[in-house]
């Protein structure tokens, strides 16, 4: 892996960031993560408290592109604040939505990377992949429940790895819901990351598995909430 090329990336993204970023470790968090502040203008990273990943840099550039996204087109693509009506509004986020909203913000973050340094990205990707879907081939055999979780990452991955020429392993796939996943992250341009795309790919996620459900984005308040469809209609819960 260049590190030189790495560092010239880390280097380029932050000179294009206006917002002020904050780095920190906490011991709440096993993945690098980014919460993005717009009404203060600023980004928040946070690594795990103990963390020693061999490609550390790439996944710093990783959540900088995050930022970059947020700042250039939409605050949708960093976090965001989470506000339900209901206590069963925040058991169904964490049960049914959390993973494939963040792996559709994911399918353009890495797509922005594969366009700045297709070696770099094609490499860190093949990391990834190797690593997620290493059992899955062996053992042909897919977590079980709805498309949550690692079902809904192994969607992801499986998607980038035929996307990227790096394997083709949807014919393994042996799952409706997973294969329709995979199939939906292929129909989208990773290349022309909007806001509309964006939320269109985390609500086509989420139905894949739960199709009553609907993901919606308040932009003055950066904040994330949760509707229920009623036949023509639906409702936050």
């Amino acid at each position: 892996m260049d590190i030189h090329k790495i560092e010239t990336l880390l280097r380029k993204t932050r000179q294009q960031l206006k917002w002020k970023v904050i780095y920190g470790r906490s011991p709440d968090t096993l993945i690098p993560v980014i919460k993005c502040d717009p009404g203060h203008k600023k980004h928040e990273i946070v690594f795990p408290e103990s963390y020693d990943s061999s490609v550390a840099n790439l996944d710093m550039l990783h959540e900088l592109t995050h930022a970059l996204l947020a700042e250039t087109v939409s605050p949708a693509f960093a976090g965001g604040q989470i506000r339900f009506r209901t206590e069963r509004g925040g058991q169904v986020w964490r049960n049914y939505v959390t993973v494939p909203v963040q792996v559709a913000t994911d399918w353009f973050v890495d797509g922005w990377f594969m366009n700045k340094s297709p070696g770099l990205a094609k490499e860190y990707l093949g990391i990834r992949i190797g690593m997620a879907l290493a059992p899955f081939v062996k053992s042909r055999k897919l977590p079980s429940g709805n498309l949550d979780s690692d079902r809904c990452g192994l969607a992801l991955l499986t998607a980038q790895s035929e996307k990227y020429g790096i394997g083709s392993y949807i014919d393994d796939i042996d799952d409706d819901g997973l294969k329709t996943a995979v199939r939906l992250f292929l129909s989208v341009d990773e290349t022309k990351p909007t806001h509309d795309a964006l939320l269109d790919l985390k609500n086509d996620l989420v139905a894949v598995s739960t199709p009553d459900l609907l993901v919606g984005y308040d932009p003055p308040t950066h904040t994330w909430f949760l509707g229920e469809r009623q036949g023509s209609s639906w409702s936050r819960i």
